[in-house]
């Protein structure tokens, strides 16, 4: 029989070289699983936030509708001048619905109003009231009620418009 001399040290290096490509193989394992973890909390904040920026932007897409129709409406109550600040008037120019005759007056759908805020926004009913605030100026207010999905909302907005000779 012959013999070799075995050199244990090369032995030795090829055993902790086993070991450090298993220990390597864990901490890429253990690198790959930290990285989906930080990849999946960051999918979740994104997510979060994708829901919510929906909401936001319908809940504003609604209120520039309702900003709108309350505007053009008293804009257009206001063309009429102080003269024409009456039930007879406002319908004749189709500014409000029929009925109710008694204030406040409503606009919803009726004729060729401006705005026809039943179709601009979910159940929406504009109302219009107009006071007294002297012998020579009325106040203007017009008033735009819709169903969120938050809940009900109403957005207001007044003018005085004064009776000039």
């Amino acid at each position: 029989m012959w013999k070799v001399p075995v050199d244990c040290s090369s032995i030795l290096s090829l055993m902790s070289l086993n070991t450090v490509r298993k220990k390597r193989k864990g901490a890429v394992f253990i690198d790959v699983m930290i990285g989906i973890y930080i990849l999946a909390v960051v999918g979740l904040v994104f997510a979060a936030t994708v829901g919510a920026s929906v909401v936001s932007r319908a809940k504003a897409d609604e209120l520039t509708k309702a900003s709108a129709i309350v505007h053009r409406h008293l804009e257009s109550i206001r063309n009429l001048g102080y003269d024409n600040l009456s039930y007879s008037a406002l319908r004749f120019y189709n500014l409000i619905d029929s009925t109710p005759t008694e204030q406040p007056y409503q606009f919803s759908n009726s004729g060729q109003m401006v705005d026809q805020v039943s179709r601009m926004l979910r159940n929406g009913v504009g109302k219009v009231w107009i006071e007294d605030v002297s012998p020579t100026i009325k106040k203007v207010t017009v008033r735009v009620e819709w169903d969120s999905k938050s809940g009900q909302r109403t957005l207001d907005a007044s003018t005085e418009i004064a009776h000039l000779k």
